[in-house]
Protein backbone atom coordinates (compact mmCIF):
# COMPACT_ATOMS: atom_id res chain seq x y z
CA UNK A 1 0.00 0.00 0.00
CA UNK A 2 1.38 3.59 -1.04
CA UNK A 3 1.07 6.46 1.71
CA UNK A 4 -0.10 9.94 0.64
CA UNK A 5 2.16 12.46 0.22
CA UNK A 6 0.58 14.46 2.99
CA UNK A 7 0.45 11.07 5.45
CA UNK A 8 4.40 10.86 3.95
CA UNK A 9 5.08 14.63 5.57
CA UNK A 10 3.39 14.14 8.80
CA UNK A 11 5.35 10.74 9.37
CA UNK A 12 8.54 12.62 8.17
CA UNK A 13 7.33 15.72 11.03
CA UNK A 14 6.90 12.86 14.23
CA UNK A 15 10.59 11.69 13.21
CA UNK A 16 12.03 14.97 13.40
CA UNK A 17 10.29 16.04 16.46
CA UNK A 18 10.76 12.75 18.28
CA UNK A 19 14.47 13.72 17.67
CA UNK A 20 13.87 16.88 19.06
CA UNK A 21 12.75 15.05 22.00
CA UNK A 22 15.40 12.86 22.28
CA UNK A 23 17.66 15.75 22.52
CA UNK A 24 16.21 17.45 25.94
CA UNK A 25 16.49 14.08 27.25
CA UNK A 26 20.19 13.90 26.44
CA UNK A 27 20.74 17.37 27.37
CA UNK A 28 19.35 16.85 30.86
CA UNK A 29 21.78 13.67 31.22
CA UNK A 30 24.52 15.09 30.44
CA UNK A 31 23.84 18.18 32.47
CA UNK A 32 22.96 16.05 35.42
CA UNK A 33 26.33 13.92 34.77
CA UNK A 34 28.83 16.82 33.93
CA UNK A 35 27.55 20.17 35.87
CA UNK A 36 26.78 20.64 39.53
CA UNK A 37 22.93 20.39 40.81
CA UNK A 38 21.82 23.40 43.03
CA UNK A 39 21.49 21.21 45.93
CA UNK A 40 20.72 24.39 48.37
CA UNK A 41 17.55 25.68 45.58
CA UNK A 42 16.13 21.88 46.19
CA UNK A 43 16.26 22.67 49.79
CA UNK A 44 14.45 25.57 50.03
CA UNK A 45 11.36 24.23 47.91
CA UNK A 46 9.19 20.98 47.69
CA UNK A 47 10.44 18.48 47.20
CA UNK A 48 7.98 15.11 46.83
CA UNK A 49 8.62 13.04 49.65
CA UNK A 50 8.97 10.06 47.45
CA UNK A 51 12.06 10.84 45.67
CA UNK A 52 13.92 13.08 48.13
CA UNK A 53 16.86 10.39 47.47
CA UNK A 54 16.07 10.03 43.49
CA UNK A 55 18.78 11.99 42.30
CA UNK A 56 18.48 11.77 38.19
CA UNK A 57 15.16 11.59 38.76
CA UNK A 58 15.03 14.86 40.34
CA UNK A 59 16.87 16.45 37.32
CA UNK A 60 13.44 16.07 35.27
CA UNK A 61 11.68 16.93 37.92
CA UNK A 62 12.34 20.15 39.04
CA UNK A 63 10.37 22.83 40.41
CA UNK A 64 6.60 22.10 39.28
CA UNK A 65 7.31 18.75 38.11
CA UNK A 66 8.00 17.51 41.88
CA UNK A 67 4.20 18.99 42.91
CA UNK A 68 2.80 17.31 39.76
CA UNK A 69 4.06 14.13 41.07
CA UNK A 70 3.09 14.43 44.23
CA UNK A 71 -0.50 15.26 43.66
CA UNK A 72 -0.39 12.17 41.55
CA UNK A 73 0.66 10.03 44.25
CA UNK A 74 -1.30 11.65 47.32
CA UNK A 75 -3.75 14.04 46.09
CA UNK A 76 -4.72 17.29 47.31
CA UNK A 77 -5.44 18.16 51.17
CA UNK A 78 -6.01 20.93 52.84
CA UNK A 79 -3.05 23.57 53.18
CA UNK A 80 -0.52 21.39 51.17
CA UNK A 81 1.69 23.52 48.92
CA UNK A 82 0.80 21.58 45.94
CA UNK A 83 -2.69 22.76 46.47
CA UNK A 84 -1.62 25.49 44.26
CA UNK A 85 -1.54 23.44 40.53
CA UNK A 86 -4.39 21.98 38.84
CA UNK A 87 -5.59 18.36 38.53
CA UNK A 88 -6.15 17.14 35.18
CA UNK A 89 -2.56 16.53 34.20
CA UNK A 90 -1.83 15.04 37.94
CA UNK A 91 -4.85 13.08 37.06
CA UNK A 92 -3.58 11.65 33.79
CA UNK A 93 -0.15 11.04 36.02
CA UNK A 94 -1.95 8.82 38.34
CA UNK A 95 -4.19 6.81 35.36
CA UNK A 96 -1.01 6.12 33.53
CA UNK A 97 1.21 5.23 36.63
CA UNK A 98 0.00 1.47 36.60
CA UNK A 99 0.48 0.84 32.89
CA UNK A 100 4.98 1.61 33.57
CA UNK A 101 5.42 -0.64 36.88
CA UNK A 102 3.84 2.17 39.14
CA UNK A 103 6.80 4.64 37.93
CA UNK A 104 4.91 7.67 38.09
CA UNK A 105 7.76 9.96 36.51
CA UNK A 106 7.99 7.60 33.12
CA UNK A 107 4.34 8.10 33.72
CA UNK A 108 4.33 11.59 33.54
CA UNK A 109 7.22 11.81 30.85
CA UNK A 110 4.88 9.95 28.85
CA UNK A 111 2.12 11.76 29.28
CA UNK A 112 3.89 14.99 28.87
CA UNK A 113 5.81 13.57 25.25
CA UNK A 114 2.83 11.96 23.95
CA UNK A 115 0.04 15.15 24.18
CA UNK A 116 2.83 17.52 23.06
CA UNK A 117 3.68 15.31 20.02
CA UNK A 118 -0.03 15.02 19.34
CA UNK A 119 -0.41 18.82 19.76
CA UNK A 120 2.40 19.96 17.27
CA UNK A 121 1.16 17.73 14.73
CA UNK A 122 -2.55 18.96 14.88
CA UNK A 123 -1.12 22.65 15.18
CA UNK A 124 0.43 21.96 11.91
CA UNK A 125 -2.66 20.95 10.27
CA UNK A 126 -4.61 23.35 11.68
CA UNK A 127 -2.59 26.41 10.76
CA UNK A 128 -1.85 24.62 7.23
CA UNK A 129 -5.72 24.41 7.06
CA UNK A 130 -6.61 28.06 7.77
CA UNK A 131 -3.31 29.62 6.53
CA UNK A 132 -1.09 27.62 4.53
CA UNK A 133 1.96 25.33 4.90
CA UNK A 134 4.70 27.28 4.69
CA UNK A 135 3.12 29.32 7.62
CA UNK A 136 2.63 25.46 9.50
CA UNK A 137 5.96 25.04 9.31
CA UNK A 138 7.64 28.27 10.16
CA UNK A 139 5.14 28.42 13.19
CA UNK A 140 5.80 24.94 14.22
CA UNK A 141 9.68 25.66 14.20
CA UNK A 142 9.69 29.13 15.96
CA UNK A 143 7.55 27.15 18.75
CA UNK A 144 9.92 24.01 19.05
CA UNK A 145 13.28 26.84 19.27
CA UNK A 146 11.51 28.60 21.72
CA UNK A 147 13.77 29.37 24.67
CA UNK A 148 10.71 27.77 27.02
CA UNK A 149 9.74 24.99 24.59
CA UNK A 150 11.76 22.02 26.25
CA UNK A 151 9.17 22.59 29.31
CA UNK A 152 6.95 20.45 26.91
CA UNK A 153 8.72 17.30 27.24
CA UNK A 154 8.93 17.85 30.96
CA UNK A 155 6.85 16.86 34.32
CA UNK A 156 4.64 20.12 33.20
CA UNK A 157 1.29 20.93 32.15
CA UNK A 158 1.94 22.72 29.35
CA UNK A 159 1.61 19.48 26.50
CA UNK A 160 -1.84 18.75 27.88
CA UNK A 161 -3.09 22.17 28.11
CA UNK A 162 -1.18 23.05 24.19
CA UNK A 163 -3.22 19.53 23.18
CA UNK A 164 -7.02 20.90 24.57
CA UNK A 165 -6.47 24.38 23.24
CA UNK A 166 -5.71 22.88 19.46
CA UNK A 167 -8.39 20.41 19.93
CA UNK A 168 -10.87 23.22 20.52
CA UNK A 169 -9.92 25.81 17.86
CA UNK A 170 -9.54 22.97 15.28
CA UNK A 171 -13.90 21.62 15.85
CA UNK A 172 -14.86 25.61 16.56
CA UNK A 173 -13.22 27.22 13.71
CA UNK A 174 -15.05 24.18 11.57
CA UNK A 175 -17.91 25.07 13.61
CA UNK A 176 -18.56 21.97 15.39
CA UNK A 177 -19.62 23.49 18.72
CA UNK A 178 -20.79 20.23 20.32
CA UNK A 179 -17.30 18.61 19.85
CA UNK A 180 -15.56 21.97 20.86
CA UNK A 181 -17.41 21.96 24.48
CA UNK A 182 -15.40 18.85 25.10
CA UNK A 183 -11.44 20.59 25.61
CA UNK A 184 -13.37 24.17 26.05
CA UNK A 185 -14.86 21.63 29.39
CA UNK A 186 -11.63 20.49 30.63
CA UNK A 187 -9.06 23.35 29.91
CA UNK A 188 -9.98 24.92 33.71
CA UNK A 189 -9.35 21.91 34.64
CA UNK A 190 -5.63 21.42 33.44
CA UNK A 191 -4.31 25.46 33.95
CA UNK A 192 -5.91 28.86 35.47
CA UNK A 193 -6.16 30.34 31.95
CA UNK A 194 -8.38 27.81 30.68
CA UNK A 195 -11.30 29.65 31.83
CA UNK A 196 -10.25 32.47 29.90
CA UNK A 197 -11.37 30.16 26.36
CA UNK A 198 -14.93 31.37 27.01
CA UNK A 199 -13.97 34.60 25.16
CA UNK A 200 -12.58 32.80 21.74
CA UNK A 201 -15.79 31.02 21.72
CA UNK A 202 -18.09 33.04 22.15
CA UNK A 203 -16.26 35.88 19.90
CA UNK A 204 -17.07 33.11 17.18
CA UNK A 205 -20.11 32.90 18.11
CA UNK A 206 -20.91 36.52 17.80
CA UNK A 207 -19.44 36.30 14.22
CA UNK A 208 -21.60 33.71 12.83
CA UNK A 209 -24.27 32.58 14.88
CA UNK A 210 -26.79 35.05 13.78
CA UNK A 211 -29.81 35.10 14.51
CA UNK A 212 -29.03 33.90 17.74
CA UNK A 213 -29.87 30.09 18.75
CA UNK A 214 -30.38 29.62 22.64
CA UNK A 215 -29.83 26.02 21.97
CA UNK A 216 -26.44 26.17 20.60
CA UNK A 217 -25.85 29.17 23.03
CA UNK A 218 -25.43 26.60 25.85
CA UNK A 219 -22.11 24.85 24.55
CA UNK A 220 -20.26 28.25 25.64
CA UNK A 221 -21.35 27.31 28.86
CA UNK A 222 -19.21 24.54 28.92
CA UNK A 223 -15.82 26.28 30.21
CA UNK A 224 -17.76 27.66 33.39
CA UNK A 225 -18.65 24.28 34.23
CA UNK A 226 -15.44 23.11 34.12
CA UNK A 227 -15.00 25.59 36.31
CA UNK A 228 -17.52 25.38 38.42
CA UNK A 229 -16.08 21.17 38.39
CA UNK A 230 -12.78 22.52 39.60
CA UNK A 231 -14.05 24.67 42.66
CA UNK A 232 -16.35 21.50 43.60
CA UNK A 233 -13.59 19.73 43.38
CA UNK A 234 -11.26 21.61 45.87
CA UNK A 235 -13.83 22.30 48.28
CA UNK A 236 -14.31 18.55 48.35
CA UNK A 237 -10.54 17.19 48.47
CA UNK A 238 -9.37 20.65 50.55
CA UNK A 239 -12.41 22.42 51.98
CA UNK A 240 -11.31 25.41 50.38
CA UNK A 241 -12.50 26.10 46.86
CA UNK A 242 -9.99 28.90 46.17
CA UNK A 243 -7.47 26.97 47.62
CA UNK A 244 -5.07 27.82 44.71
CA UNK A 245 -5.66 31.33 44.71
CA UNK A 246 -4.43 31.36 48.66
CA UNK A 247 -1.82 29.15 48.05
CA UNK A 248 -0.67 31.30 45.57
CA UNK A 249 -0.51 34.19 47.82
CA UNK A 250 2.22 32.35 49.71
CA UNK A 251 4.54 30.91 47.25
CA UNK A 252 6.00 34.08 46.14
CA UNK A 253 5.45 34.62 42.68
CA UNK A 254 3.45 37.61 43.98
CA UNK A 255 -0.26 36.43 41.81
CA UNK A 256 -3.03 37.81 42.97
CA UNK A 257 -7.18 37.68 41.99
CA UNK A 258 -7.25 40.84 43.49
CA UNK A 259 -4.39 42.26 41.33
CA UNK A 260 -6.80 41.82 37.85
CA UNK A 261 -9.16 44.61 39.25
CA UNK A 262 -6.08 47.10 39.06
CA UNK A 263 -4.47 46.35 35.46
CA UNK A 264 -2.99 49.97 35.47
CA UNK A 265 0.23 48.43 37.94
CA UNK A 266 1.62 46.91 34.51
CA UNK A 267 3.32 49.59 34.06
CA UNK A 268 4.63 50.25 37.82
CA UNK A 269 5.32 46.20 37.54
CA UNK A 270 7.35 46.43 34.30
CA UNK A 271 9.84 49.88 35.83
CA UNK A 272 9.93 48.18 39.11
CA UNK A 273 13.87 47.96 40.41
CA UNK A 274 15.90 46.39 40.67
CA UNK A 275 15.36 44.26 37.92
CA UNK A 276 17.54 41.04 37.15
CA UNK A 277 18.81 39.67 34.24
CA UNK A 278 16.30 36.54 34.69
CA UNK A 279 15.50 35.93 38.07
CA UNK A 280 11.62 34.75 39.96
CA UNK A 281 9.77 37.55 39.27
CA UNK A 282 12.26 40.56 38.59
CA UNK A 283 13.47 39.38 35.40
CA UNK A 284 14.31 41.17 32.36
CA UNK A 285 14.03 38.48 29.88
CA UNK A 286 10.37 38.31 30.81
CA UNK A 287 9.90 41.75 30.73
CA UNK A 288 11.37 41.63 27.76
CA UNK A 289 8.77 38.72 26.12
CA UNK A 290 5.52 40.33 27.66
CA UNK A 291 6.94 44.04 25.64
CA UNK A 292 7.39 41.63 22.33
CA UNK A 293 3.85 40.49 22.97
CA UNK A 294 2.66 43.60 23.49
CA UNK A 295 3.95 45.05 19.92
CA UNK A 296 2.01 42.15 18.35
CA UNK A 297 -1.17 42.83 19.38
CA UNK A 298 -2.04 44.72 16.39
CA UNK A 299 -0.92 42.19 13.78
CA UNK A 300 -2.71 39.65 15.69
CA UNK A 301 -6.08 41.20 15.51
CA UNK A 302 -5.07 41.78 11.85
CA UNK A 303 -3.84 38.61 10.22
CA UNK A 304 -5.52 35.54 12.38
CA UNK A 305 -9.11 34.73 12.67
CA UNK A 306 -10.81 36.68 15.71
CA UNK A 307 -10.99 33.75 17.98
CA UNK A 308 -7.30 33.47 17.86
CA UNK A 309 -6.80 36.61 18.08
CA UNK A 310 -9.16 37.23 21.36
CA UNK A 311 -7.47 33.95 22.66
CA UNK A 312 -3.71 35.12 22.38
CA UNK A 313 -4.67 38.53 24.46
CA UNK A 314 -6.82 36.69 27.35
CA UNK A 315 -3.87 34.06 27.74
CA UNK A 316 -1.13 36.30 26.74
CA UNK A 317 -1.78 39.12 29.12
CA UNK A 318 -3.86 37.30 32.18
CA UNK A 319 -0.52 36.75 34.34
CA UNK A 320 0.82 40.00 33.90
CA UNK A 321 -2.50 41.57 34.93
CA UNK A 322 -2.45 39.12 38.25
CA UNK A 323 0.61 40.86 39.58
CA UNK A 324 3.35 39.11 38.44
CA UNK A 325 6.36 38.50 35.63
CA UNK A 326 7.15 35.19 37.54
CA UNK A 327 7.33 32.51 34.61
CA UNK A 328 5.98 34.55 31.68
CA UNK A 329 8.49 32.64 29.12
CA UNK A 330 7.17 29.57 29.89
CA UNK A 331 3.18 30.84 29.56
CA UNK A 332 3.62 32.25 26.25
CA UNK A 333 4.14 28.47 25.10
CA UNK A 334 0.84 28.28 24.61
CA UNK A 335 -0.19 31.77 22.99
CA UNK A 336 0.67 29.99 19.25
CA UNK A 337 -1.13 32.74 17.36
CA UNK A 338 1.44 35.28 18.35
CA UNK A 339 3.85 32.36 16.81
CA UNK A 340 1.66 32.52 13.55
CA UNK A 341 1.85 36.16 13.19
CA UNK A 342 5.83 36.07 14.08
CA UNK A 343 6.14 33.55 11.15
CA UNK A 344 4.47 35.80 8.55
CA UNK A 345 6.11 38.90 9.47
CA UNK A 346 9.67 37.50 8.84
CA UNK A 347 9.57 37.18 5.09
CA UNK A 348 10.27 39.51 2.36
CA UNK A 349 12.18 42.72 3.66
CA UNK A 350 12.33 40.85 7.12
CA UNK A 351 13.68 37.33 6.20
CA UNK A 352 16.79 38.07 7.09
CA UNK A 353 16.02 38.03 10.77
CA UNK A 354 15.08 34.62 10.23
CA UNK A 355 18.16 32.38 10.88
CA UNK A 356 19.77 34.98 13.43
CA UNK A 357 15.99 34.65 15.41
CA UNK A 358 16.32 30.63 15.54
CA UNK A 359 19.92 30.29 16.35
CA UNK A 360 19.04 33.32 19.32
CA UNK A 361 16.38 31.15 20.53
CA UNK A 362 18.28 27.92 20.36
CA UNK A 363 21.06 29.18 22.35
CA UNK A 364 18.89 29.89 24.85
CA UNK A 365 16.82 26.85 25.03
CA UNK A 366 20.28 25.39 25.48
CA UNK A 367 21.02 27.43 28.42
CA UNK A 368 17.68 27.75 29.95
CA UNK A 369 16.99 23.51 29.81
CA UNK A 370 20.85 22.82 31.36
CA UNK A 371 19.79 25.49 34.24
CA UNK A 372 16.17 23.85 34.21
CA UNK A 373 17.93 20.11 35.02
CA UNK A 374 20.39 21.90 37.56
CA UNK A 375 17.56 23.24 39.81
CA UNK A 376 18.16 26.59 38.87
CA UNK A 377 15.64 29.29 37.95
CA UNK A 378 14.16 29.19 34.59
CA UNK A 379 10.11 29.82 34.19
Amino acid sequence: MRLSARTIERLQLVGQLLLVKLTVVLVIFLAYKLLPFNVDALSQHFVDPVREESALEQAFTTWDGQHYLYLSEAGYAPGRQSDIQFPLYPALIHAATPLFGGDSVVAALVVSNLASLAAFVLLFDLIAEHFDDWTARRTLLLLIAFPTAFFFGLVYSESVFLLLVVLFFRFLLRGQLGWAAAPAFLLPLARSPGTLIVLPFAAWYWQHERPLNARRMLWLTAPVAGLGLYFGLMWLMTGDALAMAHQAQTNGAGFSLGALLHPWNVLGQLVSQPIAVHGYTDSAFDRAFFLVFLALLVPIFRRVPLPLAVYALGVGAISVLGGSFDAYMRYLLVVFPAFIVVAQLLQGKRGWLWTPLLFLFTMLQGLFLVMQATFYWVA
